[in-house]
């Protein structure tokens, strides 16, 4: 199982999904070092009480796209690469991590193709300017793992359910959590949706 230590950074009430891209400011002492190019660990913090969590100590490897350097921070555009473990922290400032071990999925495709077809049914009930390009890219998507994390920083806003998910390391489990809430996305749209024809 791989394993390494990495500067570690901490990123407030956003996360950073494997695959995905996302624009941060640090303020964090050693911000200014970060280059592009680099690879460093984001760690996302819900509350103070995050730090503390063992089984809640969830982050994400990533690799710095750009930087741009303003006064007293530095604005950072991350690209997630993986979801690992955070073994130990150093001074707030590094960490230890571990990879988080694949388990074997049952009914994979069947999970995978579920989430195909609620995502897709959620897209056309919003119906924004990007519908078309976020199903092709659905249609690109092989791996059940890569879809959940897709999924979740596209199509779930909430903060507190995005965090839940991401700090799901078990694919099967985060798949039907996944499920679950797009089912209640739809309803919810749907609900709507009859209280105004009404």
């Amino acid at each position: 199982m791989k394993t390494g230590q990495i500067k570690i950074f901490y990123i407030k009430r956003r996360i950073i999904f494997p695959g995905s891209t996302v624009k941060v400011e640090l303020k964090s002492p050693g911000a200014d070092t970060v280059m592009k190019g680099n690879t460093i660990l984001a760690f996302p913090v819900k509350t103070i009480l995050s730090l503390f969590m063992a089984k809640k100590r969830v982050a994400t490897i990533c690799e710095v796209v750009n930087t741009q350097r303003e006064m007293n921070s530095v604005k950072i555009e991350l690209r997630g690469l993986e979801r690992v473990f955070i073994k130990k922290i150093y001074r707030l400032r590094t960490a230890d991590y571990e990879e988080i071990g694949s388990k074997s999925v049952s009914s994979y495709l069947e999970r995978l193709n579920s989430l195909k077809r609620k995502a897709q049914e959620l897209i056309f009930l919003i119906n924004v300017d990007e519908s078309d390009k976020l199903i092709s890219l659905l249609n690109y998507i092989s791996d059940l793992g890569q879809m959940t994390d897709f999924i979740a920083n596209y199509f779930v806003l909430d903060i507190s359910r995005r965090y839940e998910l991401f700090t799901l390391t078990d694919t099967e489990e985060r798949s039907d959590t996944l499920l679950t809430v797009l089912d209640k996305l739809i309803h919810d749209i749907n609900s709507k949706r009859t209280i105004l024809e009404i």
